[in-house]
């Protein structure tokens, strides 16, 4: 259960990361595209920024989570899981549907993004000295070569 609980508040601050650096880079390109595209600048920015900045975030909150708490896992395969996590609900959208509702698309990109990306992070290959007990997960050890 304490396993569970570390994950859900790796999501949880990992999407929170995502959504601070989301809506500064928005308020950002919105500022720099303002007036461009016939008036339409600002809020093409607002998307843009939306859309390119939360995944961003949401690996720095990764980064900030291996970093500061000590967090095992692979910076590398979480940036993986979430371009993955970002890009496949837009690749999606037309098949399965998801452009005719708005709403749900972004709701759909604001979970994946973080979820693959603690995917990614928690997937590594188990090292030749570690114990491959199932008590030993990745989240359950501080992480021995981080920086200090």
């Amino acid at each position: 259960m304490q396993k569970v609980l570390k994950y859900i508040g790796m999501l949880i601050g990992i999407a929170v990361a995502g959504a601070v650096f989301g809506v500064l880079s928005a308020f950002i390109l919105s500022r720099l595209m303002d007036g461009g595209s016939g008036g339409w600048g600002g809020l093409i920015g607002v998307i843009m920024g939306l859309a390119l900045g939360y995944p961003v975030g949401v690996f720095i909150g990764i980064v900030l989570f291996k970093t500061l708490l000590h967090y095992n896992g692979s910076l590398l395969l979480g940036l993986v899981g979430v371009i993955v996590g970002g890009a496949l609900p837009f690749i999606l959208a037309e098949p399965v549907g998801l452009n005719n509702y708005g709403d749900l698309l972004w709701a759909v990109i604001i979970i994946s993004s973080p979820l693959f990306g603690i995917i990614g992070f928690n997937l590594r290959k188990k090292s030749a000295g570690e114990n491959p007990s199932p008590t030993n997960g990745s989240l359950d050890t501080p992480d021995n070569n981080s920086w200090h």
